[in-house]
């Protein structure tokens, strides 16, 4: 069997499309085509169906106490069978629901660190992490001292000698092929319970509280392979209990999946499991669940302010499918509000408006302004003014405030979750923070770093990109959710503004994130951050955009420069441009250098999808700043072209930006003015 890549570590699996229907974990190397792959399945039924079942299986399970993905790939055949017994399924299911199988290790050198002074004074004599008592001989003859540890939350207890993770295998995989071939056999298993279940149907139902919250940790895994093989099997679950959908399912369970999330919670090696549950729980679920989301998500932000380090990927995992729930509950309804009003004018407002704006001018053109209302004349008015002005100074102001109202408790929620992200993301010191990543390089062969081409202050260590990235993912989907919450979206702009400069310095997809972001934020906030704006960001993307045009010049679509990190940065920073100036509203000496690192990819020597980048820039631009964007066409165009004046007394203007000499510019220049090449 050939074993299928995992190293696509992090993915954007939408968990409410529809399950795969191949099995891309499971690739047979012998049977290259489908009829073999039939013919052998048919073989396991028929053997199934045979009156020596059970000895086949005890053989089958027996040679099993080794784990293999090619008998994981027999046995399910062999019990999915139609036409095998019940029991058959069911010693199935006992066999793949052993801890020891089920949490096979995934990793590669995450061992556990071993038991220091700090924990005990003598290492050799008891073991400070097990849950049964120690004993030390040799006092004297006869006699025993004995020792119970206590009961805490921060590591798990296993047998004597055993560390955190005992009763779950090696905490680590010694190679990278070791770990492949245990993501596969992890979604073999997986895909094995979903088989038992659509064989046992109802006879399933004493195995569905044992089975469901293990599905939905696979569901919540990082590696795109063992979620795609949770999420078929959770359909496979809902199918046999007779629910429509997998969402079904889980809200005829809400009671035990809410249990199992807040016990898991509590304790530090069942922690990472109760946050991958709780992350694929959210988002099958809908508005209704919000009030026991909020009791969730407090025990969830006290977790992590305790155990962030530990796991700050599932901890993430949690914020970001909170802030898409969220904001799609939230921001939906707030657009159907406001879309109705925003689009209506009241004309009768604005006419009796003018009427009165006409009357006023009217009255003092006419001389009003020295008469009052009563027949009054200017000096009697005056000397009312002064009375009332005396008359105020005595007076003290006993009006009362009227105090803002707190804002939505999902508002404060978000803004919750988000200062945590920003500390994961690097945006604050301390041990979480940027300073922490340390290192100079670059990940999986994008070659330079971000836009400083070092990789800046990250190191090549792919988990801290991947929690960087996940981080700077659930800012850019929470802040739209505070929008229009000033008091709560511009202090964490403020506090993410660090990690967003160092992500633009850092790995290639550290710097589209940031991107990102930028544009999220520029759209949001506006003028808040336009001075950092033009200090700190946008100079590194001009710098870029300008130190990497040689790299992509002549680069045509079967060149490998198109699947590199630099090529799929220079589109993300070309196609962040027009956003950021519109929402910044640059001008002068800012918005000129923005053109002129977009001008260089008006040539027909660039790639095409940079081309069209650099089109829809100076659309953008002659929308927002005509005179500007007209200006500056008209220099890189430099022709000897007469525009004539639409008036008389106007002189001819020398020179158009509707036709460049240069042959490079000239098809691009007339696509931004839609004009047809001759």
């Amino acid at each position: 069997m050939t074993v299928a890549r995992v190293d696509e570590y992090y993915s954007d699996t939408n968990l409410t499309a529809p399950p795969p229907d191949k099995s891309p974990w499971s690739l047979l190397e012998h049977m290259d085509t489908e009829e073999c792959e039939l013919r052998l399945r048919e073989i396991c039924r028929l053997l199934a169906a045979a009156e020596c079942a059970e000895l086949l299986l005890d053989q089958l399970l027996e040679l099993f106490q080794q784990p293999d993905c090619e008998l994981a790939y027999i046995i399910n055949c062999f019990g999915s069978a139609p036409n095998s017994p019940p029991s058959l399924a069911k010693r199935i299911l006992d066999t793949y629901l052993e801890e020891e199988l089920w949490y096979l290790p995934l990793e590669v050198n995450d061992e556990e660190p071993p038991i220091t002074e700090e924990e005990t004074l003598d290492v050799e004599v008891y073991n400070p992490r097990s849950w049964i008592k120690d004993t030390i001989p040799g006092l004297y003859e006869g006699a025993t001292e004995v020792r119970y540890t206590g009961v805490a939350y921060d590591r798990p207890r296993g047998g004597a000698g055993a560390g955190a993770g005992a009763g779950r295998g090696a905490s680590s995989c010694s190679s990278a092929a070791q770990a492949q071939r245990n993501v596969a056999l992890c979604c073999l298993l997986t895909e094995g319970v979903g088989e038992m279940a659509a064989r046992l149907q109802d006879q399933f139902q004493p195995y569905l509280l044992r089975t469901l919250c293990l599905l939905l940790e696979r569901v919540g895994s990082r590696y795109q392979l063992v979620r795609g093989a949770g999420l078929r099997a959770l359909d496979a679950l809902a199918a046999a209990g007779a629910h429509a959908s997998t969402a079904q399912l889980l809200a005829a369970n809400a009671d035990y999946i809410t249990s199992q999330v807040n016990r898991r919670l509590k304790k530090a090696w069942t922690l990472q499991s109760g946050l991958e549950i709780l992350s694929v729980v959210m988002q099958y679920s809908d508005v209704s669940i919000l009030d026991y989301l909020y009791g969730i998500m407090d025990d969830v932000l006290l977790s992590c302010d305790k155990y962030h380090e530990r796991n700050p990927h599932a901890y993430l995992e949690v914020f970001s499918a909170f802030t898409r729930c969220i904001g799609k509950w939230f921001r939906a309804d707030e657009r159907e509000e406001s879309e109705p009003g925003g689009g209506e004018v009241d004309v009768v407002g604005a006419v009796v408006e003018f009427a009165r704006s006409k009357e006023e001018a009217e009255r003092l053109l006419g001389g009003g302004e020295l008469e009052g209302e009563g027949g009054k004349s200017a000096e009697e008015m005056y000397r009312e003014d002064q009375r009332e002005k005396e008359e105020s100074v005595l007076d003290y102001d006993d009006t009362v405030t009227k105090e803002t109202p707190p804002p939505p408790r999902h508002v404060l929620m978000t803004e919750a979750v988000l200062r945590r992200c920003v500390h994961l993301a690097g945006g604050v010191g301390g041990s979480g923070g940027v300073g922490s990543l340390g290192g100079i390089g670059s990940l999986g062969g994008f070659g330079s770093g971000g836009f400083d081409g070092t990789g800046g202050v990250y190191g090549s260590r792919g988990a801290e990109v991947e929690r960087v990235l996940l981080a700077l993912k659930v800012l850019r989907h929470g802040l739209a959710i505070l929008d229009g919450y000033d008091d709560q979206l511009l202090p964490l702009v403020h506090s993410a503004w660090p990690a967003l400069c160092a992500a633009l310095t850092a790995h290639p997809l550290l710097a589209r994130a940031a991107l990102e972001l930028l544009v999220v934020m520029a759209t949001l906030t506006q003028d808040f951050i336009r001075p950092r704006a033009e200090k700190d960001a946008l100079p590194l993307v001009y710098k870029y955009l300008s130190e990497s045009r040689p790299s992509s010049e002549l680069k045509g679509r079967g060149s490998a420069y198109r699947l590199s990190g630099a090529f799929a940065l220079q589109r993300a920073a070309l196609g962040s441009l027009p956003p950021v100036a519109r929402a910044l509203r640059l001008s002068g000496a800012g918005l000129a250098r923005a053109c002129r690192c977009a001008k260089d990819y008006l040539s027909r020597r660039q790639p095409r999808p940079l081309q069209e980048l650099a089109v829809d820039f100076f659309k953008d631009i002659l929308d927002s700043n005509y005179a500007v964007g007209w200006c500056f066409l008209r220099d890189l165009c430099a022709n000897d072209d007469v525009l004539e004046p639409p008036f008389a007394n106007l002189e001819p203007v020398v020179g158009t930006p509707y036709r460049a000499v240069d042959a490079d510019y000239d098809k691009n220049i007339r696509l931004i003015f839609s004009i047809d090449s001759e």
